[in-house]
Parts: C-alpha cells; structure tokens; sequence
C-alpha cells in the first residue's frame, strides 16, 4: 500500500508540473508575492492541524476504503480553497490548473484504490 501511495504522490506531483507549465502562461505572481500571503499560510496550517492528525488515526484503523475518502476528502478541501483563492487574489489562470489538478488527483487515488480492490 505505501507504494501505491508513493505513486499516486508522484503521479500528481508531475500532474501539477504539466498542468502549469501548459495552463499558465506568462509572467505570474506565486501567492507568497501577493496580499494573500497570510491567508494562505493559515489555510496550510488549517488543513495540516485538520488532515495529518486524521490520516494517522485513519491508517491505525487499517480500513482502506475510509483511508481513500479521507484522502479524497482533504484533496477536495484543500485544493478548491487554494483555487479560490487564487483566482481572487491572482491574474492569469493558475486557478484552472488547480482545479484540473483536483479532478486528476481524485481520479488517481479512486483509481489506484479501485485497482486493489479497497
């Protein structure tokens, strides 16, 4: 199983890189150069006071079907609230390379999940 997870990090690890290097064009800001620097360092404080202690307690259980839903769960959470506030804060279209990097993630992980039978 801890392959499985090292692979669905790399999948959407080179996913992300693709993904903005074909959707976002130009010259762009990164959200630490804006004025939502601090909103989102509280959300990445937010989601890992929230998830990790989660996960953790998820993975003692060894249920892997409630494990894939948490993981879909704080997928969903987190990269949604990072689009948003991306398109609020920033120009340009990082957010759409966000929200596609949610649907292929999401994806990965049923999938991967879905392979093994869980």
């Amino acid at each position: 199983m801890t392959t499985l997870i090292l692979i669905l990090i790399l999948i959407i690890s080179i996913a992300d890189n693709l993904l903005r290097k074909r959707l976002v064009t130009g010259m762009f800001k990164s959200l630490q150069e804006t004025d939502a620097e601090k909103v989102y360092l509280g959300l990445r404080v937010i989601f890992t006071v929230v998830f990790i202690p989660l996960i953790v307690f998820v993975y003692k259980t060894y249920d892997y079907s409630v494990i894939k839903w948490v993981y879909v769960v704080a997928m969903i959470t987190f990269l949604s609230s990072q689009s948003l506030i991306e398109r609020k804060y920033l120009e340009g279209k990082k957010h759409i390379a966000t929200i596609s990097l949610m649907a292929i993630g999401i994806i990965a992980i049923l999938s991967i999940f879905g392979i093994n039978g869980y």
